[in-house]
C-alpha cells in the first residue's frame, strides 16, 4: 500500500507478529486449575511448561505475568531434576529466551536461543527446532531495515525446512505467513504473493480457522497488484473472520479496518473509507497507541480530502493533537509519524500556501535521512512538488518530480509512476506545455495498465503453477497404477501354481481392481470438477476485465473533461459555452461508464440512479439555483448501453436548455423528467414551466445544434421527439424498449 499505508503496516501495525501460543485463555485458566490439585509430576510439569510459554506470548505482557511466568520455569525445572521430562532443557531455553527478549534484553534472549539451537540440531525432534528458529526470527521483527529483514527471512526458511518435516501444519502456515509480509515490505510482491497462498493451502489442511492474518496480507499483495476488487473481497473476509474470533485480535482488526479504507479511496470512494479509517483510529486510540493514532490520522485526513472537505480534516486533527501527545520521538525510517506531511496536505487543501511552507521544508530535511523508508520518500517528493507547482516556484517542483521519477521508476511501484505523471500534467499545464501535459496523461494511463499486466501475470504464473503440480501427482498416479497391473500380473502366475490358493488370490485382485476402478472414477470426476471451477473462475476475469474495460473508458471520459477545463481557461463567450456543453455531454457518456463499472450486472443501467446522477450533476454545475425546482420521476428500467447512451445525451440537452433559458430574470419555476413504461414502448418526457422556446419545425432541421442531436439520437433510438409550447416547453421521446 503505496505510500501513506505502507508506513502504517511496516511500522506499528505488523507489529504483532509473535507466533500464537498453543493453547486458548480457556485452556490457560483449565491448566491454572490443575496445579491447584494432585496430579503426576510429569502432567505438572507440561502443564508449568505452556503456561510459561502462554504467558511470554500475551500481547500485553505486564511484569506481572512475566514474573509468573518465570516462577512457573523454575517450579518446572526444580520437578524436571527428581523426575526427568522429555525435551526439558531445550523448552525451558526457548521459553527463558522469549521472557529475555519481552524484558528488552535482546542480547541475553539470543544467545539462550541459540544454545537451545546447538541441542536440537543433531536431534530428530524437528518441531522443536522449527519453533526455536522461529522464536530467533522474531528477534529481528522490530526493525525494518533492508538488511534485518533479509536475516529475520532467513532464520523463517530454517524454521520452515525443519517444520515440513513434521505435521506441524499451523506453525508451517504462520511461517510463510509472515515470510510473505516480510517479501511484500521488500516489494518482491511474487515471492510474497506465491508464501501467502501456500500459508493459506497448510491451514486449509490443517482446518485451522483464525487465518485472518494471511487473508489479510492476500488482500494487500493484490492491492499492490492494483487489483482492488480482489483485494476488498480479501480484506472484508479477514474483517469477518478476525471479529468472529476468539484469539486477541484488536491489533489485526485495527490494520484490518485500516487496508479497507485505503482500498476504498482507490476505488474512489472516500466516504467509505472515511468509515473504516474512524474504527481503526477509535481502536488504537482506545489501545492508547498514540503513534498509531497519527498514522491513522493522516489517513482519515486523505479520506476528507478526496470528499474536498478540507475544513472537516482540520477540524479532526486538532482534535487528535488536543486528545493524544505528540510523539517526542522519530521513526527511524519515516520521520514524524506523517504529523507534517499530514499539515501539508491539509493547507494545500485549504490554499494556506505559507503555513504550508512551514512543513515543506521540514519533509525536504527530513527526505536527506539516509534511512527513510523508499515509499515514504516518494510521499514527500511528491509532496514537495505539488507545493512548489501551486506556489508558482515551477523550476523547484521540476527537481522533486524528476528525483520522484527517478525513485519509483527504480521500485518499479506502477502506482507511484501513475502519480508522479498525474503531477507532471499539473505542472506543465500550468506552464502552458499542452503537448506536454497531453503525454503526461497518456504515460499515467500506460502505467496504469501496467499495474494491471502485472496482476494478470502473476495470477497466470500461479495457474501454471497449480497445473503443474496437478499434471506432477498425475503422473505418479499413473506410475502407481502400472506397478498395481505388475503385482496383479505375478499374482495370477502364482495362482496358476496352486489352484485352492490361486482362486482366493484371484478373487482378492478381482475385487482390488473394481476398488481402484471406483477409486480412479472419483478422481476423475473430481479433476473433472476442477476444471468447472477454473472455467468459472476465467469466466469470471472476463467479467472483470470487461468491467476494467467500461473504467478505462471512464476514466479517459474525465481525462477529456480535464483538457477542456484547461482549455476554457483562455476562451470566453460561445467558445467558453460550447466548451462547457461539450463537457457536460462528455459526462453524460461518463456516468454510464462508471455505472457499468460499479454494478454486479454489467450489461444494464439502472436508470433510477443513472438520471438521478445526472441530474444532480446538471443542477450543481448552474450551481443548484433555488429557484428552479427539478422533480424526478422514474420507473425502475434496465436498459442496454446502445440506448442508455442516447437517451442520456437527449436529457442532457433538454435539461441543459431549460437551465440556461427557460427562467429568465431568476423567475421561479420547476422542471420534470418522467420516464415510464408504456406496454412495448418507453415515455420519456421532459418538461418545465418557463417562457416557452420558439416554434420548431419538426420537418425541418433546427439551426441549434442542441435540437439538432435530440434528434439525431431519438433516430438512433428508432423512437418519436415531439416538441410542445403549452405553459412552457415540453419535450417526449417515445422509443422501442430493447
Amino acid at each position: 500500500m503505496r505510500p501513506a499505508l505502507q508506513i502504517t503496516a511496516a511500522f506499528i501495525l505488523l507489529a504483532i507478529s509473535g507466533m500464537a501460543q498453543d493453547i486458548s485463555p480457556k485452556e490457560a485458566d483449565s491448566l491454572s486449575g490443575a496445579l491447584n490439585r494432585a496430579i503426576p509430576v510429569k502432567d505438572r510439569i507440561s502443564a508449568l511448561l505452556q503456561l510459561a510459554e502462554y504467558n511470554v506470548h500475551q500481547r500485553k505482557a505486564g511484569e506481572s505475568l512475566l514474573k509468573e511466568a518465570g516462577d512457573y520455569l523454575h517450579e518446572a525445572e526444580q520437578l524436571s531434576s527428581r523426575t526427568p521430562y522429555p525435551w526439558f532443557t531445550e523448552q525451558r531455553l526457548i521459553i527463558q529466551a522469549v521472557l529475555s527478549k519481552v524484558r528488552g534484553d535482546t542480547s541475553d534472549g539470543k544467545s539462550t536461543l541459540q544454545k537451545a539451537i546447538g541441542l536440537l540440531q543433531s536431534t530428530p525432534n524437528k518441531a522443536l527446532l522449527g519453533k526455536a528458529y522461529y522464536e530467533m526470527s522474531e528477534f529481528y521483527s522490530g526493525s525494518f531495515l533492508h538488511a534485518t529483514m533479509l536475516e529475520r527471512i532467513r532464520y523463517l526458511q530454517l524454521a520452515i525446512a525443519a517444520f515440513q518435516q513434521t505435521d506441524h501444519l499451523v506453525e508451517l502456515a504462520r511461517c510463510y505467513r509472515f515470510m510473505a509480509d516480510l517479501h511484500q515490505m521488500l516489494n518482491d510482491n511474487r515471492s510474497a504473493f506465491s508464501e501467502v497462498r501456500t500459508a493459506l493451502k497448510y491451514y486449509d489442511q490443517a482446518g485451522y480457522s483464525d487465518k485472518q492474518g494471511a487473508v489479510s496480507l492476500l488482500g494487500r499483495i493484490y492491492y499492490e497488484g492494483g487489483d482492488y476488487q480482489q483485494a476488498l473481497k480479501n480484506e472484508l473476509l479477514a474483517l469477518r473472520i478476525a471479529t468472529g474470533s476468539s484469539q486477541d485480535n484488536v491489533s489485526l482488526i485495527c490494520q484490518i479496518n485500516n487496508n479497507i479504507g485505503y482500498t476504498y479511496l482507490k476505488l474512489d470512494e472516500p466516504e467509505k473509507a472515511l468509515q473504516y479509517f474512524q474504527n481503526a483510529l477509535t481502536i488504537a486510540e482506545l489501545e492508547k497507541d498514540t503513534a498509531t493514532v497519527y498514522l491513522l490520522a493522516a489517513n482519515v485526513v486523505d479520506a476528507y480530502i478526496g470528499m474536498n472537505a478540507p475544513a472537516k480534516a482540520v477540524r479532526l486533527f486538532r482534535d487528535i493533537i488536543r486528545r493524544n501527545p505528540q510523539p517526542v520521538s522519530l521513526i527511524y525510517e519515516g520521520g514524524d509519524y506523517g504529523i507534517s506531511h499530514t499539515w501539508l496536505k491539509i493547507y494545500i487543501a485549504l490554499g494556506q500556501y505559507e503555513k504550508a511552507r512551514v512543513y515543506c521544508d521540514y519533509l525536504i530535511k527530513q527526505a536527506a535521512n539516509p534511512n527513510i523508508n523508499l515509499y515514504t520518500l516518494t510521499l514527500y517528493y511528491q509532496l514537495i512538488a505539488k507545493f512548489y507547482t501551486r506556489t508558482g516556484d515551477h523550476e523547484k517542483a521540476r527537481y522533486y518530480l524528476n528525483k520522484d521519477k527517478e525513485l519509483v521508476t527504480s521500485l518499479r511501484s506502477f502506482s507511484g509512476m501513475a502519480h508522479n505523471y498525474r503531477l507532471w500534467f499539473s505542472l506543465d499545464s500550468a506552464d502552458g506545455k499542452y503537448q506536454e501535459a497531453i503525454a503526461d496523461l497518456i504515460n499515467e494511463n500506460v502505467a496504469k495498465d501496467s499495474i494491471l499486466d502485472e496482476t494478470k501475470s502473476r495470477q497466470i504464473a500461479q495457474l501454471e503453477i497449480e497445473f503443474e503440480t496437478e499434471k506432477k501427482e498425475n503422473q505418479i498416479s499413473l506410475l502407481n497404477q502400472k506397478a498395481m497391473l505388475e503385482e496383479t500380473r505375478l499374482k495370477q502366475a502364482n495362482v496358476m501354481r496352486n489352484v485352492t490358493i490361486g482362486g482366493i488370490l484371484l478373487s482378492l485382485i478381482i475385487a482390488g481392481l473394481l476398488y481402484r476402478q471406483s477409486s480412479l472414477r472419483k478422481k476423475y470426476n473430481v479433476l473433472t470438477t476442477h476444471k468447472n471451477e477454473l472455467l468459472q473462475d476465467l469466466l469470471q476475469e472476463k467479467e472483470w476485465l470487461l468491467k476494467e474495460v467500461h473504467h478505462r473508458v471512464k476514466n479517459n471520459l474525465h481525462t477529456v473533461m480535464g483538457l477542456l477545463r484547461s482549455q476554457a481557461r483562455f476562451l470566453e463567450d460561445d467558445a467558453l459555452k460550447a466548451i462547457e456543453a461539450s463537457e457536460h455531454r462528455i459526462y453524460t457518456m461518463s456516468l454510464i461508464h462508471q455505472r457499468l463499472y460499479q454494478s454486479d450486472n454489467i450489461g444494464d443501467i439502472d436508470t433510477r440512479i443513472y438520471l438521478k446522477e445526472l441530474t444532480g450533476y446538471l443542477s450543481e454545475s448552474f450551481g443548484a439555483p433555488s429557484n428552479i425546482r427539478l422533480r424526478v420521476m422514474v420507473d425502475d428500467v434496465k436498459l442496454k448501453l446502445p440506448q442508455a447512451i442516447p437517451l442520456g445525451l437527449i436529457i442532457n440537452e433538454a435539461i441543459t436548455n431549460a437551465f440556461k433559458y427557460a427562467f429568465p430574470d431568476k423567475r421561479n419555476g420547476q422542471i420534470m423528467l418522467e420516464l415510464r413504461m408504456d406496454g412495448e414502448y418507453i415515455k420519456t418526457t421532459i418538461a418545465d414551466d418557463g417562457i416557452g422556446m420558439p416554434s420548431v419545425d419538426i420537418a425541418r432541421p433546427s439551426q441549434s445544434l442542441g435540437l439538432s442531436l435530440m434528434r439525431g439520437l431519438t433516430g438512433d433510438l428508432e423512437g418519436d421527439i415531439r416538441f410542445e409550447n403549452n405553459a412552457g416547453t415540453r419535450i417526449t421521446v417515445t422509443f422501442p424498449f430493447a
